[in-house]
């Protein structure tokens, strides 16, 4: 009799199983970007930008690390004494020159904070408008299909056994998001 039951409580929660696995799809983010070239030329300036921006102010930072560094070096610094106390013994040239450098890394941060401000603007006015537009994309789509849910196949492929390509809703979002 407990097999029974066993069976009976396995065989409803299979066969729920596959009625809720009915309302699941995927699409590829890839070829979705892909075709929308205008967007992959936008990542491609952002991403660059955002790599000239970080090499150029990592460079900066260096260089002016490099000067204090040199400046305090021909005092030899204690572990344990203060920035002030190492300016008292400095001659008033290198006070001046360390100065310098302090200001010069307060500008670098400005600057840096200038380059963050503008990739974040890019970010507002050319990504996320169109990342918006996909997801409106897939949810027509889904809502169209009678799906619960939509995953990125780049998300889930590792762990996918099998894959029904009829689950695939990639070029049904792709001819929505054209058709706007």
């Amino acid at each position: 009799m407990k097999k029974r039951i066993i069976f009976a409580i396995f065989g409803i929660l299979l066969f729920s199983g596959a009625m809720h696995a009915q309302g699941i799809g995927v699409v590829s983010r890839t070829a979705i970007y892909q075709s929308m070239p205008t967007f992959i030329k936008d990542l491609k300036m952002i991403d660059s930008l955002q790599s000239t921006f970080s090499m150029e102010i990592q460079k900066e930072n260096l260089r002016l690390q490099d000067r204090v560094r040199t400046l305090l070096t021909a005092y030899n610094p204690k572990d344990d004494e203060s920035m002030e106390a190492i300016k008292k013994r400095m001659s008033p040239k290198d006070t001046l020159a360390l100065k310098v450098a302090f200001d010069e890394d307060l500008a670098l941060e400005k600057r840096k904070k200038g380059y963050d401000t503008r990739l974040e603007r890019l970010q507002k006015e050319k990504v996320e408008p169109v990342l918006k537009s996909i997801d409106e994309a897939i949810k027509k789509v889904a809502q169209g299909a009678n799906l619960d849910v939509v995953y990125f196949i780049e998300d889930v492929n590792t762990s996918m056994a099998y894959f029904n390509e009829k689950k695939n809703f990639t070029s049904q979002v792709i001819a929505a998001l054209k058709a706007k």
